[in-house]
Formats: C-alpha cells, structure tokens, sequence
C-alpha cells in the first residue's frame, strides 16, 4: 500500500511538471524553430542512411 501512494505521488509531481513545462514550451518561438532544425536532421539522417544502404 505505501508503494503505491508513493507511486501515485511520484506520479502526479512529475505530470504537474510536465504540464507547466508544456505550457511554457508551447508559447516558445525558440523552442519550437529548435525542434524542427533537430526533427529536419534526423530525416535529413535518416535519407542519407536510405540512399547509401545497399539493397
């Protein structure tokens, strides 16, 4: 029983955090140019990997 109410304590602090980081990220014009250059590499990456793989 305890480890589950520490569990469930756990659990709300870090969804409680989560939700506010959200909220400032979302309004973030940085954040949100940042994560499209990483996304952008990563299917840049990704079809470069596809072009030199061999059949």
């Amino acid at each position: 029983m305890t480890l589950v109410l520490l569990g469930l304590g756990v659990d709300a602090t870090v969804g409680a955090l989560a939700g506010r980081l959200a909220a400032l990220l979302r309004r973030s014009r940085r954040f949100a140019r940042g994560m499209n250059v990483v996304s952008g590499s990563v299917f840049a990456a990704l079809a470069v990997r596809l072009v030199t793989s061999p059949e």
